[in-house]
């Protein structure tokens, strides 16, 4: 059986940005400029315009550039070319193509790209027998398989070759196919084209619990498409993004969720680099930053937590009027954002607290670490408890709770409207295996509500027992 070899020789006429040889597509024929030629063996088939459908069809448009199969005599074969017009030789040149075959399986053809340098008068487009003609396709062999070319051999294929020779030299470049009566050849949309540069996407910035400003240099392109992917995930190209600048910015992520991010150029519509480096970055938790504060719903809230879930988003001492002048923002630190519903005063304390920890309370973002509206500090032993805390309707308040030397701290963080000024210097006495007597300053009230219940409860659920006296007023287990 006879082998098939086939070539396409190019050339570059001009001279642009990123598209040196016009694109083309064989919508007529021939082609302007280009040459077809052969070894002189089989003459009965050569390089044509496809039949534009059925078994021939087009990868854009009506037609390609079509070579039947051809049965010569055995020990021979035919190789037939498609030769391109001269061209000059941009920077960075790469030949694009799509091709296809006719059958399934390898019958033997053989596919070849191949190049000439013209440096003399012998360099002609039609002297395919020039020993200077060289290869392009990087095989090892210098061709193409059916195998190798076409994959799947009923679909394009688009296939991209680096044109070697020196930038600015006159070149020919050609398509050419070597055989005896086995596959048959499609080649549609060839072009030369500078290398689109990859682009270097930047680190995310302004990143939120759902959002995250990408970027990358603008080296020029018409346009750019991103794809991201969780960081544990293949990315998937196709679903990627279409921007007209060279940022974008999702709003659609999940908090507290690892992603990266692709960037490709295009140089032109029809001209993409390849796919960068992805860029990995995470979304916040919420409460990890004071743009991610947790809101808290109501006027009466308590909640318990550790700030180990919430990571180390500030340093350093917490401001002027915090109540503290050492490193409490070294460690991690929560933050809350507080919006009351009423203009009046609400207590605010921090129970089940650790080691060197403390609550701080600013009336914006920009005041963290700055000046604080109130705080203070506290430890194992030493809730923080800052009892009167005047407020305005729909007025936003960011509490924070953090530690110095120790990494982080539990806590239950309690807020309480208060319509009336609390007991102070509350004790308990007389304390036994079942009773104790409690006393505290009334401070002009004159009936209170009493709820006994194990440490660390929060906020009672209930009313509690209403008594009339701030002194010896005897509680049990069972109150």
């Amino acid at each position: 059986m006879k082998k098939i070899t086939l070539m396409i020789f190019m050339s570059l006429l001009s001279f642009s940005a990123f598209s040196q040889l016009a694109l083309e597509g064989f919508e007529t024929w021939p082609p302007a400029g280009w040459g077809i030629y052969d070894n002189g063996i089989g003459l009965t088939q050569t390089w044509k315009q496809s039949s534009g459908g059925g078994p021939q069809p087009a990868h854009t448009g009506t037609y390609a550039a079509y070579l039947d199969r051809e049965n010569v005599t055995n020990g021979t074969y035919a190789a037939d070319w498609l030769v391109t017009p001269a061209f000059t030789v941009p920077a960075n040149a790469q030949l694009k193509f799509w091709s296809r075959l006719t059958q399934g399986g390898d019958q033997g053809s053989r596919y070849y790209v191949k190049m000439l340098v013209i440096n003399g008068p012998g360099d002609t487009q039609g002297n395919i027998n020039n020993p200077n003609w060289v290869n392009l396709v990087p095989t090892g062999t210098g061709y193409w398989t059916e195998n190798q070319i076409n994959p799947q051999w009923d679909a394009y294929v688009e296939k991209v070759l680096a044109v070697t020779a020196p930038v600015g030299s006159q070149i020919y470049l050609a398509f050419m196919m070597e055989g005896d009566n086995m596959d048959r050849w499609l080649v549609d949309d060839v072009q030369v084209s500078s290398l689109c540069p990859v682009p270097v996407p930047a680190a995310a910035t302004a990143i939120t619990q759902n959002a995250a400003t990408l970027s990358w240099p603008n080296t020029g392109a018409v346009k750019w498409e991103v794809a991201i992917a969780l960081q544990a995930d293949a990315p998937v190209f196709s679903n990627a993004v279409t921007v007209l600048t060279n940022s974008y910015t999702p709003t659609n992520l999940t908090p507290n969720t690892c992603y990266k991010y692709y960037v490709r150029a295009f140089c032109t519509a029809d001209n993409p680099s390849e796919w960068s480096t992805p860029v990995n970055f995470c979304t916040v938790t919420p409460g990890a930053t004071c743009a991610s504060a947790l809101p808290i719903p109501t006027d009466n809230y308590s909640t318990t937590d550790n700030t180990s879930n919430y990571g180390d988003d500030f340093d350093g001492a917490p401001g002027a009027g915090c109540g503290t002048t050492a490193a409490y923002l070294n460690g991690d630190e929560v933050v809350y954002a507080y919006t009351p519903t009423f203009t009046g005063v609400v207590s605010v304390g921090m129970t089940n607290n650790g080691p060197v920890s403390g609550m701080f309370i600013y009336g914006s973002c920009a005041a963290v670490g700055v000046n604080c509206i109130a705080g203070g500090i506290g430890s194992a032993t030493t809730p923080v408890n800052i009892p009167s805390l005047s407020v305005i309707a729909g007025t936003t308040y960011y509490i924070v709770i953090s530690s110095s030397t120790q990494q982080s701290t539990p806590y239950t963080l309690t807020i309480q409207k208060v319509n009336c000024p609390p007991p102070t210097a509350a004790q308990a006495l007389n304390v036994n295996e079942s009773s104790a007597t409690l006393q505290w300053n009334a401070n002009g009230a004159t009936s209170w509500q009493v709820v006994v219940q194990n440490a660390g409860g929060g906020l009672p659920a209930g009313a509690g027992t209403t008594v009339a006296t701030s002194t010896g007023t005897t509680v049990t287990a069972t109150t």
